[in-house]
């Protein structure tokens, strides 16, 4: 398995603010992230990745969406796709993320 992918496994959740770092991300990509877990929690995965791959047509540096869309990769097994998503996203100058490890500070 690439680190990569290791990396998101460990990761419980990623939390996306705009690059002013107190922005939201638009609300197609709210609902759209949203709607991605919902699909996952019913068992359909695979739509919830085309439902991302949609969006992101749209709004293509979105790191939020990309993220998720690689958790849901992960998730299903395609650690390839999953990985580049994850590149994709650390790539994005849109957002920064704020990772909570649960580190000692």
């Amino acid at each position: 398995m690439s680190r990569c992918v290791l990396l998101a496994l460990s990761v419980p959740a990623f939390s996306c603010l705009g690059a002013s770092g107190s922005e939201t991300a638009p609300a197609p990509v709210v609902r759209a992230s949203q709607m991605a877990r919902y699909l996952v929690s019913q068992q359909k995965s695979q739509e919830a990745v085309e439902l991302l791959t949609r969006v992101l047509r749209r709004f293509p540096d979105s790191a939020e969406l990309l993220v998720r869309r690689g958790q849901i990769r992960t998730y299903v097994e395609q650690n390839d796709a999953a990985c580049d998503d994850f590149k994709l996203a650390l790539q994005s100058a849109t957002f920064y993320f704020s990772v909570p490890l649960g580190l000692p500070s």
